[in-house]
Order: structure tokens, then C-alpha cells, then sequence
């Protein structure tokens, strides 16, 4: 079992957040033996539970790139929701206990047989939520408590790579709208010269 200093070090040369989320999983597997996990990241920008990471096991592992960036929006009957609102983990071994949405549907399409999702939280905010699950054995659940300490010292740097994903994804959007702009102002231009050369001509 890893050391919470070590954890705490780690962390301190990760800010990316694929990095981060990729960490954190690691750790989840090792800890619970799950056979797979998604981290839903909370994005202010799109008011949503954003999927940041996901490992998922054969033969559902080929549609990870589809699942990526998935958003479940605030608001929406989830149980992901309910633990991010919250702050308390829930575990489900029957998709009987879920009423409805995507976790739902993810429940019976990956065949889950038990599934545990957490807050990423600490005292002072939720960053997120992290889905462990297993197909065909049982989770280790004797860790609950030190996961719970774990996802707390995840939060800050969750809620940092996460932020810093949004305002690159921001800036991104901005260069384009403005390489769009130039391009019609561009247009424009040509037209004006183009007008003003057919009226000289005439």
C-alpha cells in the first residue's frame, strides 16, 4: 500500500490532467483489484461530470475513445450526481438500484457485477467522482477508508488540471473564432478591391 507522503510527492510533479487522472486509477486498481474505472472530472465551464479517464476491461476496452469526454449534466438523475452533491460513496451490486441515466445503461452494458463510486473530495469542495467496478469478482473494499483519504488529496490537483484543461479548451475556441474572423474580414477586403476595381473599369 502506498504511503500517503509518496502519494503527496507524486502529485507535486503532476499537473497535467491526464497524468493526474491516470495516476489516481493506477492506485484505484492496485488497491480494489477492479477490472475497471472511470474518473468523471466537474467542469464549470459545461456545469457537467466530464469523463477524464477511463479504463475499462476486454471486450469493452474498444470503446474507451467513445466514452471520452462523455458529460453527464448538473441536474441529471445519477447517481454520479448524488455522490458529487453529496459526498458520500455509494455501492451498487444490482442495477436495480440505480433508477435511471447513463450509469444505469453503463451498469448492464458492461456487464458490471459490483460497482463503488466515490466523491474526489475533500473539506472544502468535490472536484469529481471516481467509478470502480468489477465484472467477475468481488472489489476489495477493506481500503474504503484510505481511498477516502486518497481522493481528498486528489481534489486540489484534479480541480487545478481541470481548470487548466477548460482555459485551454477556452483558448482553443477563441484562436479558431478569430482565425475565422480574420479569414472573412479577408473576404471582405478582397470584395471591396475587387468592387472597386470593376467600377474603375466601367
Amino acid at each position: 500500500m502506498l504511503e500517503i507522503e509518496e502519494v503527496k510527492y507524486n502529485l507535486t510533479i503532476k499537473i497535467d490532467l491526464d497524468d493526474v487522472a491516470s495516476y489516481l486509477g493506477k492506485i484505484f486498481t492496485n488497491l480494489t483489484q477492479c477490472e475497471g474505472y472511470v474518473i468523471n472530472r466537474w467542469s464549470n465551464s459545461d456545469q457537467a461530470l466530464t469523463i477524464a479517464k477511463l479504463c475499462l476491461p476486454e471486450p469493452f476496452n474498444s470503446v474507451e475513445d467513445t466514452y471520452r469526454n462523455y458529460r453527464i449534466y448538473a441536474g441529471e438523475n445519477d447517481p454520479n450526481f448524488t455522490v458529487f452533491e453529496s459526498r458520500e460513496h455509494q455501492f451498487i451490486s444490482d442495477a436495480s438500484q440505480i433508477s435511471n441515466g447513463s450509469t444505469r445503461s453503463r451498469f448492464e452494458r458492461w456487464k458490471m457485477k459490483e460497482l463503488l463510486i466515490l466523491p474526489i473530495s475533500d473539506h472544502t469542495h468535490c472536484s469529481g467522482t471516481a467509478m470502480l467496478f468489477s465484472c467477475s469478482t468481488s472489489l476489495n473494499l477493506s481500503c474504503l477508508d484510505y481511498l477516502l483519504e486518497l481522493t481528498a488529496l486528489f481534489t486540489p490537483p484534479l480541480k487545478s488540471s481541470s481548470s487548466l484543461r477548460d482555459i485551454r479548451s477556452h483558448n482553443l475556441h477563441l484562436n479558431s473564432l478569430m482565425s475565422t474572423n480574420d479569414q472573412f474580414n479577408d473576404y471582405l477586403s478582397n470584395l471591396s478591391s475587387y468592387a472597386s476595381h470593376q467600377s474603375t473599369c466601367h
